[in-house]
């Protein structure tokens, strides 16, 4: 049978109409839906056969029965499933990694890592090369860092991190930890596995450091132990203090056995001056520790401020009852220029040789050429990182992110009551380039000069550097 353009038209509509719910006449309950009407209708003017007339009318009839039900069960289900979305919902967004957070503001998380993939050249002078049994030129890659995160709140005042480093092959503790804040009068108290409150190089994260490696000092510096810290700011932040007693541990934060290595460290900072939210600040600090071993072997080594080549310095394993740590640091910025200061003084008491007096230290100056300026956190007395004025990328409106360059002299000194582990010096000259705030490329030149005995290194090297 064929149809004109009427009939097809007067199809479509009833197809359309049969899609959507029936509406029933609010007047007169016992009246025809409107689809049905339409389909006598055009059957009686002979636009369309009897055959079609009840076969469109079956069909009306039972897509109008399954959209009651389906609207029915959406309104039984939207009824189960309001009270949750009320209480329970949470959002999603993206800030430096994904986070996420509840309505009810009671639980926030977020997940997130970081990346630094390391490649460099060393040229060891013929005396190094001899001692080593290495070449005159030796390159490589390495993953400095590869680690995941996932940190959050709980009902406000709690929080926790589990961070994980992946970089050398087998999984190993970093920030494991959970907190309390808003304590009266601590403010903050710390369990777990965490930085001790020691030296404003070391407390600043690698990823907000000016130059790829930390000073020569760093040797000295606990880092990461496992116990408990309080943590606590002053006079609208203006002045920190934190606290700590710790285990001394391996990697994965365990520490078992019959001598009992402990730690206790604490730091002060202060502000007397801070402007222009941080633009222009000085900063001032101290750091104490108190590390005891209990006559168990220790060792201090290390090579240039670089994670390639051999150490030059090296103490050797000797006895160590305990050892105290004194560090003073200062750091100035004046807009797009900062410096920096360190001294660390080791007071140590063995049973084997004289107490020895291990030091090192570091002055560092760096410069934006695109005006940007390092961050201050008022809360933890540390460095942060850098967001640049103008993001890298392409395309109208983008920029060429933030440059900076930076220069660091530092010595190391190993030579100590009768303790001969060499004394070593470097000058660090870096440029680095934050594409955006999560992603710079950093290039390091080192050269390395140890006297006691004599030997030099050059060190070429470059980073990249993603971190969530």
């Amino acid at each position: 049978m064929e149809f004109g353009w009427k009939s097809a038209l007067a199809i479509c509509l009833v197809l359309l109409l049969a899609a959507a719910p029936a509406r029933a006449d609010e007047t007169a309950g016992e009246s025809k839906p409107v689809v049905e009407e339409i389909l006598d209708i055009l059957r009686s003017r002979n636009q369309i056969s009897e055959q079609e007339h009840t076969e469109l009318l079956e069909r009306a009839r039972g897509e109008d029965e399954a959209a009651q039900a389906v609207a029915a069960q959406a309104a039984e289900t939207s009824a189960e499933v309001a009270p949750l979305l009320e209480e329970d919902t949470f959002r999603a967004y993206w800030k430096r990694g994904l986070r996420m957070e509840t309505s009810d503001g009671n639980f926030e998380m977020a997940i997130g890592g970081r990346m630094l993939l390391d490649a460099g050249i060393i040229g060891p002078s013929q005396v190094i090369q001899d001692e080593f049994d290495i070449d005159s030129s030796e390159s490589g890659i390495r993953f400095r860092s590869a680690r995941l995160y996932l940190k959050g709140t709980v009902y406000e005042n709690f929080d926790f991190k589990f961070q994980y480093d992946f970089a050398e092959g087998v999984a190993g503790f970093k920030d494991v930890y959970i907190g309390a804040n808003n304590v009266p009068f601590l403010q903050r108290i710390q369990i777990g596995h965490f930085k001790e409150p020691f030296s404003l190089e070391q407390l600043t994260s690698r990823t907000a450091l000016t130059f790829m490696e930390r000073s020569l000092q760093a040797p000295f510096e606990a880092a990461r132990n496992t116990g408990v810290g309080v943590f606590t700011t002053f006079l609208d932040k203006r002045m920190t203090f934190a606290a700590g007693a710790f285990r001394i541990v391996d990697d994965l934060g365990d520490g078992f056995g019959s001598n009992f290595p402990y730690s206790i460290a604490a730091r002060a900072t202060g502000l007397p001056w801070y402007e222009e939210d941080g633009e222009r600040l000085l900063h001032i600090g101290f750091s104490y520790a108190f590390n005891s071993y209990d006559d168990e072997p220790v060792r201090f080594r290390q090579r240039p401020s670089t994670g390639f080549g051999p150490r030059l310095v090296d103490t050797g394993e000797f006895a160590m009852d305990h050892f105290n740590a004194l560090n003073p640091e200062l750091a100035l910025v004046l807009g797009p220029l900062s410096l920096q200061a360190e001294y660390l003084q080791t007071l140590a008491k063995t049973p084997e040789v004289s107490d020895p007096e291990f030091f090192g230290w570091y002055v560092e100056a760096s410069y934006f050429l695109t005006g940007e300026s390092r961050p201050y956190d008022t809360r933890k007395g540390v460095f942060g990182r850098i967001q640049p004025k103008r993001d890298f990328n392409w395309g109208e409106g983008s920029g060429w992110g933030a440059w900076q360059v930076g220069a660091r002299w530092s010595q190391l000194n190993l030579n100590s009551g009768g303790i001969g582990g060499g004394r070593l010096q470097d000058l660090t000259l870096g440029l680095n380039w934050y594409l955006n705030p999560v992603m710079r490329v950093m290039f390091n030149y080192v050269y390395g000069d140890r006297s006691s005995p004599s030997g030099s290194e050059n060190v070429y090297q470059m980073r990249f550097q993603i971190a969530l």
